[in-house]
């Protein structure tokens, strides 16, 4: 398996992890179902792998996606995670996740060689309760 292949299968463990994580923590009331707009943008013509994870009432479903720059989709969810892994050495990868009225909720980008982008709706307060 090319070193790249691991990445996108990191990557994927912790899409799936952190979504879990979310769907089953005792502060699930917090969240709602809404519409999320995953956009891809960058070096047109890029070619990216990535996972786009999607929980609803507790149900969680995970997609695997072959995707070329520009790309976007648009999901109804009570939290969504979505990460791609660039297939090429050169060019810009970015992800931005956005709500149903166009405001970013989380982005990220990268132009490392191979290099992985991740996105999440719900950002966790790590302090000490």
């Amino acid at each position: 398996m090319k070193k790249h292949h691991y990445i996108i299968v990191a990557l994927c463990v912790v899409a799936v992890s952190v979504t879990l994580w979310v769907s089953l923590s005792s502060d699930v009331s917090r969240l709602a179902t809404q519409e999320f707009v995953i956009r891809i943008t960058g070096t047109e013509g890029l070619h990216a792998d990535g996972i786009v994870t999607v929980t609803n009432k507790n149900k969680t479903k995970d997609e695997g996606l072959a995707i070329e720059v520009p790309w976007e989709k648009r999901v109804i969810a009570d939290s969504v995670s979505a990460g791609f892994q660039k297939l090429s050495p050169d060019g810009i990868l970015k992800i931005q996740l956005l709500d149903g009225k166009g405001n970013i909720i989380h982005e990220s980008e990268t132009t490392l060689k191979y290099g992985v982008v991740f996105v999440m709706s719900d950002k966790f307060d790590i302090q000490p309760k």
